[in-house]
């Protein structure tokens, strides 16, 4: 009994050498599944994704929602047919709303997966997504649940409602309010005609060119706002502030 454990050591040690020669990277196309839904009586899109990269893009000439996903893996690998049995991809409507949703239902190691939606600029989104970055534009309000990844917004109307628990926020080009309610992670906030509303819980906030009262709580991490209207700082941990 007392030899058991040292040659489950050695007999490790071969699998871990090998497993470091592989390149477990999802850069491998392996599958790709497209979807479209007809946008006439749609109001609003709901989107439910587990990992992986995301974009969703605008279009005022759209009359359709399309969306697109693509499963990659890694080099080498023998679990491509598990992988994309394991592929969850729907798209449907109910009562106005477009509900989307793409997941892994079994997460194979080294398989990841990216997600294309085109759909008409008229519509109000809402995005819950668990990890991979994550780029939306041109849509008409947006409500964002993200777990991690970083995250890019652009030229969005109807206002903003982010819910983020890591990675960096870039938002640029917004006509309405924004909320946002971030745990860690750099952000910049550009180009808003409305009100801000921060709460952060670490790294640096930039804000310039923001027509409304931006408001500030913030756990640590350095504050800057350029070419802001109102001000207010309801708590700074740590870190510099600087209005100019």
């Amino acid at each position: 009994m007392r030899f058991a454990t040292p040659p489950m050591i050695l007999a490790t040690v071969p699998f871990l050498s090998l497993l470091g020669c592989v390149d477990l990277s999802p850069t491998r196309v392996v599958d790709e599944v497209q979807q479209t839904l007809d946008a006439g009586g749609i109001e609003s899109l709901r989107v439910t994704q587990g990992m992986g990269d995301m974009e969703i893009r605008g279009d005022d000439a759209a009359t359709a929602i399309t969306m697109t996903v693509t499963l990659l893996g890694p080099e080498g690998s023998d679990r491509d047919l598990d992988a994309s049995r394991d592929l969850i991809v729907d798209l449907q409507s109910d009562n106005g709303v477009a509900k989307a949703l793409a997941i892994l239902d079994d997460v194979e190691i080294g398989y990841s997966m990216r997600v294309l939606m085109t759909v008409p600029s008229r519509l109000l989104v809402e995005v819950r997504d668990g990890s991979g970055d994550l780029t939306i534009s041109r849509v008409n309000g947006l409500f964002l649940d993200d777990e991690s990844g970083d995250i890019w917004i652009d030229e969005l109307s109807g206002g903003l409602t982010v819910v983020d628990g890591s990675g960096d926020l870039d938002i640029n080009g917004v006509i309405g309010a924004i909320d946002i309610l971030d745990g860690s992670g750099d952000m910049d906030v550009y180009g808003v005609d409305g009100d801000v509303t921060i709460e952060d819980g670490s790294g640096d906030i930039r804000a310039s060119q923001i027509t409304g009262e931006v408001r500030v709580t913030d756990g640590s991490g350095d504050i800057v706002l350029r070419e802001v209207g109102d001000v207010s700082i309801v708590e700074d941990g740590s870190g510099d502030v600087r209005i100019q």
